[in-house]
C-alpha cells in the first residue's frame, strides 16, 4: 500500500509559527484531543527510554500508550447509545459518517475513509 493512503497519529510536543521546510508536509486531518494525554514528566521519561534503548520516541510512544488511546486501522467506530441526530450540529462530512455508522452499526477507519 502506498504511504499516501495511511493515517498517522502523533503526540504533538511543540508547535512552530514559522518554520522553513525542505519537504512537503502532510495535512492534519483532525485533532482528536485538545488537552494533553501525557504529562511532561512522562514525555521526559520516554526521551530517556528512547536514548537508553537506541530507539525512536515513536516506538516508545507506541509501547507506552494504552491501546485505547492509539488509532489503529482495526479500530471500529460504533454508534453511541445517546446519539440523537437532532441534538448535535454536524458538518456534512461528519453527518455522512454518523449516518453510515448508524445504518451499518460498525465501521472501520478504512471504511470511513
Amino acid at each position: 500500500m502506498p504511504l499516501r493512503n495511511k493515517l498517522y497519529s502523533a503526540v504533538v510536543v511543540q508547535t512552530h509559527e514559522e518554520l522553513e521546510l525542505t519537504y512537503k508536509a502532510k495535512h492534519i486531518i483532525s485533532v482528536l484531543d485538545t488537552e494533553p494525554i501525557i504529562e511532561q514528566y512522562q514525555y521526559d521519561y520516554w526521551q530517556w527510554i528512547a536514548s537508553y534503548y537506541c530507539c525512536t520516541i515513536g516506538e516508545v510512544m507506541n509501547v507506552a500508550l494504552p491501546s485505547g488511546l492509539k488509532l489503529q486501522s482495526e479500530t471500529k467506530i460504533i454508534p453511541h447509545e445517546l446519539y440523537e441526530e437532532h441534538t448535535i450540529e454536524l458538518s456534512d462530512a461528519e453527518y455522512m459518517v454518523a449516518e453510515a455508522v448508524t445504518i451499518q452499526n460498525e465501521l472501520t477507519i478504512d471504511q470511513i475513509k
